[in-house]
């Protein structure tokens, strides 16, 4: 494993370093957190993403990743085939950036087990996306969405792909800004999932 979180690396140190990582056969935990990703990392990112295949845990928690890097890593994800844990917690997946490639990526890949999008800005259109990806969607099992203003339409859209998924057993939703009655509603259309563990 390698801890290199808040380090303030510069963008080219960490581009060198993904670089190694792209190739490296015996890292399986890299922890990136709190440093910056900007665009300009997105080819590095999305490479080792895509190409390493024995890295399981990546945590980019605070890394202020601009859109570029958001996108790369969702195309990447739908390639990649070893990572079974990825926390982004804290970065700005608006709906524009997140979108389509994450929505992809969660039903193209075939290892993440465990997702963290905890306070990354996530809206309805947002989980609209992920909502979809869940329908079809078989090796997640825990996903974060705590402290993201989804709302009615957010939840709404989630409890549709919930209703048919078949594995996620953990769902984290602290801190969502929906109001009760949309919760009961939220809870009812679910019920009929049988895979669901911890709400």
């Amino acid at each position: 494993s390698a801890d290199v979180s808040r380090l303030g690396f510069k963008w080219e140190p960490l581009a060198t370093l993904m670089g190694g990582v792209t190739t490296n056969s015996r890292l399986r935990v890299l922890n990136l957190s709190h440093n910056a990703i900007p665009a300009k990392l997105a080819k590095a990112l999305g490479t080792m993403v895509s190409q390493n295949a024995h890295l399981v845990t990546l945590k980019l928690r605070s890394c202020s990743m601009e859109k570029g890097a958001i996108v790369a890593l969702g195309d990447a994800l739908a390639k990649n085939v070893a990572l079974t844990e990825l926390d982004c917690t804290d970065n700005n997946f608006e709906a524009e950036a997140c979108g389509a490639s994450w929505e992809t990526a969660l039903k193209k890949n075939k290892t993440l087990t465990q997702l963290n999008l905890a306070c990354c800005n996530l809206d309805g259109d947002s989980l609209d996306h992920i909502g979809s990806a869940l329908k079809t969607n078989q090796t997640l099992q825990m996903l974060h969405i705590d402290a993201n203003y989804i709302g009615q339409r957010g939840l709404k859209k989630l409890g549709h792909g919930l209703k048919v998924n078949r594995t996620l057993r953990v769902l984290s939703l602290q801190d969502i800004d929906c109001k009760y009655k949309d919760t009961c509603s939220f809870i009812r259309e679910i019920a009929p999932n049988s895979a669901l563990q911890s709400l």
